[in-house]
């Protein structure tokens, strides 16, 4: 019948939530719909097409959106109704919770998902467990957000977010990737999850697995909030992996995140390992004819502290200006001594409010989420005893 009426064939393979507002308007007279086209517009995920899709991606043009064959649903939100329906949020990977109940949604695989309302409500009938996230505030807060993002197509002003709602997408499934990619292969992967109260139940892949997917798009929420302040300090603590992913997605990789990983964006650059844009920047403003190389020795350890990177010599003389040789030279050793000290410090005060965050939440203190908390890797915790024994004296107390 559609394909006598709109003139397309097989609209078996059509998903009818993306018919556009000259077909709905068919529909609509054929079906002698109360509210006519707009009543239909609303209930389509047509509208937020635009927000959603990947202009440049031909294979995921719907990248966020679940199959036809899987049905999503709350319990809880089916069981308040007189009539049970199905939201149109709950077609969307990048919201695998509820976001009134903030629960799980439950997945029910069928043939056609949409005739299966019915089984759906036996099976919240028989109790279904809910799983409520612990610690993804940046997921509740995006849930309470989402119809103000799909609809007005911007961000609320408190995540500073200077873009439009699809480079928002765009970003967001980018670094939902990397964390798929990378997360899973931690060893602390079963003790994030068991942290967060969600089941440790493969498979793990985020568009499969709505508990694991609470964990990835909590985290890569979090790296866009306050941006770009957050994913800064993120992408200089893993350059070789964002450099792996954007290689690897290199046609879909949004201009906003591949700019920032290649140290060009416009807001706040990060430091690239061999044109250190920002670095230079700084050195451009110590003039050598008014700053002696003591004085740009000394600018360049506090902007490494301040940046929370390591006080090295090959860093020092980027940032600074100088040769490398000349470092060993007068005072300087000791500036760089004091600026090493300092950063010590700055670890092990990073360590401590580590250890007291997993405290105060009941969580027990080990490397695995001490360095999870800190957004780090094993290695940087491990190559450093001091911060060991912080660890382990926190661990060996009650």
């Amino acid at each position: 019948m559609l394909a006598y009426y709109l003139g397309e064939a097989d609209w078996r393979h059509r998903d009818l939530e993306f018919l556009n507002k000259t077909e709905l308007a068919v529909l609509a007279n054929l079906g002698f719909v109360q509210g006519g086209t707009d009543k239909l517009w609303s209930m389509v995920l047509t509208p937020w097409k635009e927000s959603i899709t990947q202009p440049n991606n031909i294979m995921d043009q719907k990248g966020w959106v679940c199959s036809r064959s899987t049905t999503r649903y709350c319990p809880s939100c089916l069981s308040r109704d007189q009539v049970p329906y199905l939201r149109l949020l709950w077609r969307l990977h990048f919201l695998p919770i509820c976001s009134d109940h903030h629960v799980v949604l439950h997945r029910q695989y069928a043939r056609n998902a949409y005739s299966d309302l019915a089984l759906l409500k036996q099976g919240v009938s028989a109790q279904l467990p809910l799983i409520k996230p612990v610690d993804c505030d940046s997921l509740f807060r995006f849930g309470s957000s989402i119809n103000e993002i799909l609809e007005n197509k911007k961000l609320p002003e408190r995540m500073k977010w200077p873009y439009g709602a699809q480079e928002f997408f765009l970003v967001l499934l980018t670094l939902v990737r990397y964390f798929n990619l990378y997360m899973q292969r931690d060893p602390s992967w079963s003790e994030l999850l068991h942290e967060h109260g969600l089941p440790c139940e493969p498979r793990f892949d985020w568009r499969e697995n709505d508990a694991s997917a609470s964990l990835l798009i909590n985290r890569a929420l979090g790296l866009i909030e306050d941006w770009p302040t957050n994913i800064l300090g993120f992408v200089r603590k893993n350059r070789t992996r964002f450099k792996r992913l954007r290689t690897e997605y290199v046609e879909t990789c949004p201009k906003v995140l591949s700019d920032l990983i290649a140290g060009n964006d416009t807001v706040d650059s990060a430091s690239n390992a061999k044109r250190m844009p920002d670095l230079c920047r700084i050195h451009g403003s110590l003039n050598p004819l008014t700053h002696s190389r003591e004085d740009r020795v000394r600018e360049a350890v506090q902007y490494l502290l301040n940046s929370h990177m390591p006080v090295s010599g090959r860093a020092i003389s980027k940032v600074a200006g100088v040769s490398f040789a000349s470092l060993k030279n007068s005072a300087i050793p000791e500036i760089i001594e004091e600026g090493r000290a300092g950063f010590k410090l700055q670890q092990e005060m990073e360590v401590q409010n580590a250890v007291k965050s997993l405290r105060t939440r009941g969580l027990e203190v080990t490397i695995a989420a001490v360095a999870a908390y800190l957004g780090r890797s094993h290695r940087y915790l491990r190559k450093s005893p001091n911060l060991l024994d912080l660890i382990f004296s926190a661990k060996a107390q009650p």
